[in-house]
Parts: C-alpha cells; sequence; structure tokens
C-alpha cells in the first residue's frame, strides 16, 4: 500500500476554498456577474501553486492530483488536516 503524502493545513485549506470557489462559479451568475469569483479562483491557483511546499525536500514527489483528492476527503469528513 502506497503512503499518502501529508500537506501543510493552509494547502487543503486553499484547495477546498479553490473547490467551492469552482461550484460557485459553474452556477448561473447573478445581478453582479462572475468578475470577482473568477479573480478569486485566479488568485487561490496562484496562492496554491506558489507555495512554499511544492519547492520543498517534503513537496519533490507531492501532485496536485492527490491534493485535491485529500482536500475533498478532509471536506466530506474523512480525514484531518
Amino acid at each position: 500500500m502506497a503512503t499518502q503524502t501529508r500537506y501543510p493545513h493552509e494547502l487543503i485549506e486553499t484547495q477546498q476554498d479553490l473547490d467551492r470557489a469552482y461550484a460557485r462559479l459553474a452556477r448561473p451568475a447573478g445581478p453582479g456577474g462572475s468578475t470577482a469569483l473568477r479573480r478569486r479562483v485566479i488568485r487561490l491557483s496562484a496562492q496554491l501553486l506558489a507555495h512554499p511546499y511544492w519547492s520543498s525536500p517534503a513537496g519533490a514527489g507531492a501532485s496536485l492530483g492527490e491534493l485535491r483528492a485529500q482536500a475533498r476527503e478532509h471536506a466530506a469528513g474523512g480525514g484531518s488536516p
């Protein structure tokens, strides 16, 4: 069985925020439009990718796909960050 990568708490939270923002963006835009939400998605994506974890030895073998899966698991109550 492969060991699961342990991501920093703030990465899990940022990924969850990004998932929520994408879900809101998928809904029809309200009267204010979706510009602010699109900007939030861009900002969260940049924050996620620029995190120092990715350039650390711990982040060398980590993947964004695994981070997304763990963030969804934590959001569903399946784990603690």
